[in-house]
């Protein structure tokens, strides 16, 4: 079979919905949380959409190697598309046209659910295929796990150097990584977790109870387990109950998310910043987010200590409220929507996507 040209195939990605990141139908969990933690208003999009109609699009696993790397070969207008695409048929009453409750600066991403194909099979992500040139700002000290962390506050045992009090628990500083994880690899040793700067996070395509288990048995061999969704929002909300780690309103570039690294490409590539895309979606459009070494940006934090809690990988979390027993907490570097999703009170309805996590410890 002749190969598809590059730009066929990069408009066919647009208009089936597959490049933006997260599809999947509607679900009830698919909304900002109000049970556990009061939800701030700022947290409700105010252009007239609600969250819950933001639709659920699956994230687009890392190594998609067929997507076009250069925005020069991204069709900006379908009128710009090849129609020679003789075997992937493309049927455009498939294409929604409803946009009532989409924001009006994410013209990329599919607005209805259902006209999304379900069709498209995802491919497992593969650590092998991240980045290797990430500038991480990550300062290289060595946390010493044996080491307290001086906290006598009401009357609480401390923490070990690698984790940061939230109340009555201590959390992972960092998102959990395997023992042998560097700063180009996630590794392969999935006995115990460790809370490290400078190494790619433990991260896994596709979520169910499985992996859960694997992920609680990973915090147990360090002495620690897995977080609930109560002490993972209060230290994520932090002492002022803020919807972001940093802040109550949203940034692309303060943690990592699709759109983080847009202004990057137009300058590594010479698009002069009149002309560079950084829309919602936009590192779709150029196909520019990759995940990061932990504690590669250093405004990912708040007064806790805690970093990446929004952004980079998803995180699972114990749940007494979520039917599945766990939920899908932060955002993801390659998920749609990063203003609604990357925050500390969505919960993700769908599991197939990059599933990392952090442990926690009773204090």
């Amino acid at each position: 079979m002749t190969p598809l040209p590059r730009r066929t195939i990069a408009v066919l990605l647009l208009l089936t919905g597959w490049g933006s990141g997260c599809p999947g139908s509607p679900s009830p969990n698919d909304v900002l949380d109000s049970t556990d933690v009061p939800v701030d208003t700022t947290d409700v999009p105010t252009d007239g959409a609600d969250v819950a109609d933001v639709p659920d699009v699956p994230d687009v696993p890392v190594d998609a190697p067929e997507v076009p790397a250069d925005v020069e070969d991204i069709p900006v207008d379908v009128e710009d598309a090849p129609t020679d695409a003789e075997d992937i048929p493309v049927d455009v009453e498939d294409v929604p046209t409803e946009t009532e409750d989409v924001p009006t600066d994410a013209e990329d991403v599919p607005t209805d659910a259902e006209d999304v194909p379900t069709d498209v099979e995802d491919v497992p992500t593969d650590v092998e295929d991240v980045p290797t040139d990430v500038e991480a700002d990550v300062e290289e000290d060595t946390v010493d796990a044996d080491a307290d962390v001086v906290d006598g506050e009401g009357g609480l045992a401390p923490c070990p150097a690698d984790m940061v009090p939230a109340g009555a628990v201590c959390i992972d500083r960092y998102e959990a990584s395997r023992s042998d994880a560097t700063a180009t690899s996630a590794g392969i040793d999935e006995t115990t977790a460790t809370s490290r700067p400078g190494v790619i996070p433990w991260f896994v395509w596709g979520v169910n109870t499985t992996l859960v288990a694997t992920f609680e048995a990973a915090c147990a061999a360090a002495g620690k387990r897995l977080c609930w969704a109560d002490e993972w929002q209060a230290a994520c909300r932090g002492p002022g109950d803020l919807s972001h780690v940093y802040g109550p309103t949203f940034d692309r570039e303060t943690c990592n998310c699709v759109d983080t690294f847009c202004d990057d490409y137009c300058e590594t590539h010479s698009i002069e910043p009149a002309a560079c895309d950084v829309a919602p979606d936009c590192g779709y459009r150029y196909y520019c987010f990759h995940v990061v070494p932990t504690g590669a940006f250093p405004g990912c934090t708040n007064e806790l200590g805690t970093y990446d809690i929004n952004g980079n990988v998803w995180e699972i979390v114990r749940s007494t409220v979520d039917t599945r027993g766990f939920e899908i907490r932060g955002g993801a570097f390659n998920c749609a929507w990063a203003e609604y999703r990357v925050n500390c009170t969505f919960n993700a309805g769908w599991v197939d996507l990059n599933g990392g996590f952090r442990c926690c410890k009773d204090r």
